[in-house]
């Protein structure tokens, strides 16, 4: 694995953490009860990524919300904004280093 880009990371969360805080966002099939779970689940994965040396367990937690069927994905695809998740999942991969630089 590829060493992760933290402020990329971070400024990817804040990305998704932008759409996902708009109104009528739909987390039926996320696991999450309701958006503002979602939230601060994003606003805490950008403070712990934002951290000195930042624990390589919140990257596997991250990597998670991303993959395909996971929490963000499912969040997207209700919420009606799936193809440009999928864009956001690339620079995701990108920059926790599991994605080669041209994708």
């Amino acid at each position: 694995m590829c060493r992760a880009d933290h402020e990329e990371v971070a400024r990817t969360l804040e990305s998704v953490l932008e759409v996902v805080a708009l109104p009528g966002t739909d987390v039926s099939w996320s696991g999450f009860d309701e958006p503002e779970q979602a939230i601060a689940e994003l606003r805490d994965l950008i403070w712990q990524v934002r951290q000195p040396d930042p624990d390589q367990s919140v990257l596997h937690q991250i990597s998670l919300l991303f993959a395909p069927t996971g929490a963000l994905q499912e969040i997207a695809i209700s919420s009606g904004w799936g193809v440009a998740f999928l864009a956001i999942a690339q620079r995701m991969d990108r920059a926790v280093g599991t994605s080669p630089p041209g994708r």
